[in-house]
């Protein structure tokens, strides 16, 4: 974790002056990479986590699709932010499914809690 912190520190400290804030989520954006990528390495032969970095792939497709979306609409305030929220959460969970990251057993558990809770109807 102190890895990840001082990359965080140090790429703040050099992107922020040439890029604004922009600088500092990249920094931050970079840090968690690297922390996931360290606590991956170590996980991995104390558990079994064979699947998670085709998984992990599949999720950062979609999040860059959603992101895309919300670069696209290009909201500006509080309010036009939360209005482009909801096509871009579609497009996140579209990409998702499109991608194959949902396997069938959640497919069915998603199908039975949506009928349960009544989603998609009147």
């Amino acid at each position: 974790m102190t890895v990840a912190a001082l990359l965080n520190i140090a790429l703040t400290f050099l992107l922020v002056p040439v890029i604004g804030i922009l600088g500092a989520a990249w920094a931050t954006a970079a840090a968690y990479f690297t922390l996931y990528v360290v606590l991956l390495a170590l996980a991995r032969p104390l558990m079994r986590l064979d699947n998670q970095l085709g998984f992990s792939l599949k999720a950062l497709v979609a999040s860059a699709a959603m992101a895309g979306v919300l670069w696209w609409i290009h909201p500006t305030g509080m309010t036009r932010l939360l209005l482009a929220l909801a096509p871009a959460v579609f497009v996140y969970f579209a990409s998702l499914f499109a991608l194959g990251a949902v396997s069938p057993e959640e497919r069915v558990a998603l199908s039975r809690l949506a009928s349960r809770k009544g989603v998609g109807s009147a």
